[in-house]
């Protein structure tokens, strides 16, 4: 492709660029432009991409890649299908495949170190959730975790573009459930939330360790709505943004 400008006549309506795309997740096959409708494309003004639009690209795409996984499997490319599992089971984990992408969550080790410092340091120390630089590894690198030619063939994107990978995807899933196996394990085995972990963080640790009185942290019951539940955690996210720069700022946090 060369370096031309290409420019949307102005007497081409948003409505009218709207029921294009919509034509186009209805006709294409293409998957690299379905995801740029389903990322939503904040380039073009008069294009607007609303979340009913990104649904159905969303859908398609999944329709397209469960037909391609499925024609894969019938071909037996063992090269490009990669399993992710969670195992409570040690031994089990031990003598898994290498290739796989797994994590142990080791019920016995969670009951017999059930202190609320053990625990936040298993959670730390979770195959996946930190890299070797102790950054969270819940985002995507690409540099680290896709290759250059795949980088280089991506396909179309925006300039606010995420970019993801395959690796990343497979990631993605496996941290996410390996925290609700987590979150489960302590549940029914300790009778304990991940938000009791955190307030004791925030409440004890810090005091007892640095000296840092953190103002109060009031999570929503467990019987709240998920909605109720989300917006709860968005609020106290931003308190604890507030106090950490206060505590920069000033050297300690004025209750």
């Amino acid at each position: 492709m060369n370096n031309d400008n290409y420019v949307i006549p102005d007497n081409i309506s948003t409505a009218e660029l709207y029921n294009l795309c919509e034509w186009y997740i209805d006709e294409s096959s293409n998957l690299n432009y379905l995801r740029l409708i389903n990322q939503g494309i904040k380039d073009i003004q008069r294009l607007v991409i609303d979340a009913k639009l990104k649904l159905k690209a969303q859908r398609k795409i999944e329709q397209l890649e469960k037909v391609f996984l499925n024609s894969q499997s019938k071909k037996n490319s063992n090269g490009f299908l990669q399993s992710v599992a969670i195992y409570t089971d040690r031994k089990k984990y031990l003598t898994s495949e290498k290739s796989e992408l797994k994590i142990l969550i080791d019920v016995d080790d969670i009951k017999t170190h059930s202190s609320f410092e053990s625990l936040l340091n298993y959670l730390m120390y979770m195959d996946y959730f930190f890299n070797e630089n102790w950054i969270l590894n819940l985002g995507s690198f690409p540099n680290f975790e896709s290759s250059t030619l795949t980088r280089l063939f991506y396909g179309p994107k925006t300039r606010k573009n995420y970019e993801t990978s395959f690796y990343f995807h497979n990631k993605d899933l496996l941290v996410k459930q390996a925290f609700k196996g987590f979150q489960h394990i302590l549940d029914e085995n300790l009778g304990l939330r991940i938000e009791d972990l955190i307030n004791y963080f925030f409440e004890k640790y810090c005091e007892n360790n640095f000296e840092i009185e953190w103002l109060p942290i009031r999570f929503a019951g467990e019987k709240e709505k998920i909605n109720i539940q989300t917006k709860n955690l968005f609020t106290i996210e931003e308190q604890i943004r507030k106090q950490w720069n206060l505590l920069i700022d000033e050297g300690e946090i004025n209750r």
